[in-house]
This record gives C-alpha cells, structure tokens and sequence, in this order.
C-alpha cells in the first residue's frame, strides 16, 4: 500500500509538473498567434491523437501487460516487434496520404503521432516495472525540450503555428534518444530472431486492435469536436475552444497520472489473486467523486482569472 501511494504522489505531481509546460505556453501562443492560429495547433494535436491510436494499436499497454503475464518472451522483445508494426503502419498511412490527400498539417501529424507512439512504448517498460521516478524523469525531459524549441522557433524563426509543430516533433525526436540511452540496457535483451518477432507480434495485434474501439471513444469526446468546429465555425472559434479546453485539461492529468501509478499494481495484484472486484468499484467512486470535485472547484474560480491567462481575445 506504501509503495501505492509514493507512486500515486510520484505520477500525480511529476504528471502536474510535465503539464506545466503546455500551460506556461498558454499565454505565449495564445497572444503571440492569436485565436485562429492556436486553433490550428489544436487540430494538430487532434489528428496526431489520431494516428497514435491507429499507429500505436495499444502496444505500450500490452507491453506492461505482457510484463506481467508473459515469462516465456522479454519485455524488450515486445518493444523491439512494436517498433516494427509502427513502422510498417507509418509507411502506409504516408503512402495513402501522399495519393489522396497531400495537407502538410496531416503529413507532420502522422510522423509526430508516429514518433510519439515509438516514445511511449519506450518509456513504458519504466511504467511496468514500477520505476516512477525514470518514467517522470524522461516525461519532464520531453515536456522541457518541447517547449524551450517552442521559444526558440517562435521568436527566432516561424511566428506561426509551424514552430509549435516542428518543436513537438524534435522533442519526440531527442526524447527517443535519450530514452533509448537510459534503457540500452534493457535494449540489449532484444531477440532478433523471426520466430520471436513472429509470436510477440502477434500477441501486440490480438491484445491491441481490438482496443481501437475503445480508444476511439476518447477521440469522439476530446478530437472529433475540433475537427467539426474546424469545419463549420471560423478558425478563431476553434482557437477560442481549444484555449478553454487547455485550461481544463488538468482534471484528466490527474485521473491518468492515478491511472499510471495504479495499472502496473494492479495487473501484480491481478497475477497474484488478491484483488477482488469490490476492490475495482472502490477505484471507480474514487475517480468519480475526485473529478466531481476538481469540477466543482474550476467552476467556483472567477472568469477574469481566466482571461488573464489567455487573454482578452479569448473572453
């Protein structure tokens, strides 16, 4: 139980750090850009969230299930067919891009949600193995290079939304770097034989296609409403939603960073029969009342509060 809370303080605060950044970058972009430019880093960010469901197939988290449930392959060796499986995806979502719809915007969206797929499934072996303070270390790293470039290309290069683009992507870029650094270790595990690559391959698609569905609904209550605002309403609409969802986003880095702290302890607890599922219901009230909560205190704070920080364009 000890070892559930530190990780619960260690997920909740470095997560809340990690957020930090995009918040701090708020006021920046917002002003810098204006409404209908920050719009269009929210659309990006819709269709990179896009493509890591249909690139990633949920293979970070068959990789800390397989780490727990799987003795006959390594963890790593999970990691190296996921990188293999990614990329075949991303070479044929670029192919079908390039013939039919040639948008420079979806083209970078593919390779950032590509090259966040690849880092997530990285990182995600500190996840399964408890390691909380390794995994916040390389999400605080990633966070921090993102947004110094933001500054860097804005003021420097691009005072358009592009900057924030091309700083998302070179963060993903050093991140798998130094991530790829700190677990070469754990990198040199890897089986290279076909058979291996064969069998682990398998096990991601079986445990991760069939969760599309699943991850498609989060994209229909946080990405489909951009796409459909981006298409009827002007793009200062979009810019004026999506400032208002970035404030808000703090109510879903909490439930996730429970999330992550909780998922590696439950699947040992699973493995080892002493979980029951009154246990399951008690999680789900603590989400419940916790997000009614944080609701209820965003609502009572005053509106100028929130102008301040995005501006009056925003209003």
């Amino acid at each position: 139980m000890n070892k559930i809370f530190s990780d619960s303080v260690i997920y909740v605060g470095g997560e809340l750090f990690v957020k930090i950044f995009p918040f701090l970058l708020l006021p920046v972009l917002s002003r810098a850009l204006g409404p209908e430019q920050y719009g269009q880093i929210s659309l990006f960010n819709t269709y990179v969230s896009i493509f890591f469901v249909f690139i990633g197939l949920n293979s970070s988290a068959a990789i800390i299930r397989y780490e727990y449930t799987q003795k006959r392959y390594h963890s790593a060796d999970y990691f190296f067919s996921s990188v293999i499986i990614l990329s075949i995806a991303f070479i044929l979502y670029i192919h079908v891009l390039y013939v039919f719809y040639r948008h420079e915007i979806i083209i970078l969206a593919a390779l950032a949600g590509y090259l966040q797929c690849v880092y997530t499934n990285l990182v995600s072996v500190s996840q399964a193995r408890k390691e909380a303070k390794k995994y916040l270390i390389a999400q605080v790293l990633n966070a921090a290079m993102s947004f110094f470039m933001t500054l860097l290309f804005l003021y420097y290069f691009w005072a358009n939304y592009e900057a924030r683009v091309y700083a998302i992507i070179m963060g993903f870029l050093l991140s798998i770097f130094f991530a790829s650094w700190s677990n070469r270790v754990w990198l040199k595990q890897v089986d290279f034989r076909f058979e291996t690559f064969k069998k682990t391959s398998s096990q991601l698609l079986l445990f991760g296609v069939p969760l599309i569905i699943h991850n498609l609904s989060f994209l229909a209550r946080s990405g489909l409403d951009r796409i459909m605002i981006s298409k009827y309403f002007p793009g200062a609409t979009l810019g004026n939603y999506s400032a208002a969802f970035q404030l808000s986003v703090i109510i879903t880095v909490v439930l996730m960073a429970l999330n992550k702290a909780l998922t590696p302890h439950l699947y040992s607890q699973l493995r080892n029969n002493k979980i029951r599922r009154s246990d399951f219901n008690l999680i789900f009230a603590g989400y419940f009342f916790l997000s009614i909560l944080i609701t209820v205190v965003a609502q009572l704070l005053p509106e100028k509060i929130y102008n301040m920080v995005a501006g009056e364009e925003y209003k």
